[in-house]
């Protein structure tokens, strides 16, 4: 099993192909340099993905979105945030607070899709509206 560090791989899926990546975690910055460390590995990740393939990109925070949307992946997962822990209607309670942040659900720019799960963790010892989740997705052409 390869690890996707600010790479990825084509794999063949039936007729179909996949190119499935993984941006790395700058793990100690916030705020714009956290935005601008994400950009270089979504950059790397994208180079060398045929054209014809479904882009995944694996990427632990969902600040990566903006640069993969405009890189051309057609979905982003993400986690992270693990949805702030505190969820009303199946979203982030901090959402409202946080407009320009992805902190729990599916989000879209143009043609491309984020989903960021809330993850099995958490930062506090309880959640409130917002369950642990191992999401599992079937991706089926359309």
């Amino acid at each position: 099993m390869p690890l996707l560090v600010d790479r990825g791989a084509t794999v063949a899926v039936g007729r179909a192909r996949l190119y499935i990546a993984g941006a790395d975690d700058p793990v100690v910055l916030g705020g714009e340099a956290l935005r601008s460390a994400l950009e270089r590995p979504v950059a790397r990740c994208r180079e060398g993905a045929p054209e014809d393939a479904f882009r995944l990109l694996l990427c632990h925070r969902p600040e990566g979105f903006p640069f993969a949307a405009r890189r051309g992946f057609h979905l982003t997962l993400a986690g992270h945030t693990h949805g702030g822990q505190i969820g009303l209607f199946g979203r982030s309670a901090l959402q409202p607070n946080r407009p320009d942040e992805y902190l729990w659900g599916t989000y879209a720019r143009g043609e491309s899709r984020l989903y960021t799960t809330s993850g099995f963790g958490h930062w506090f010892p309880f959640r409130l509206g917002c369950p642990t989740e191992a999401p599992l997705l079937v991706l089926e052409r359309a």
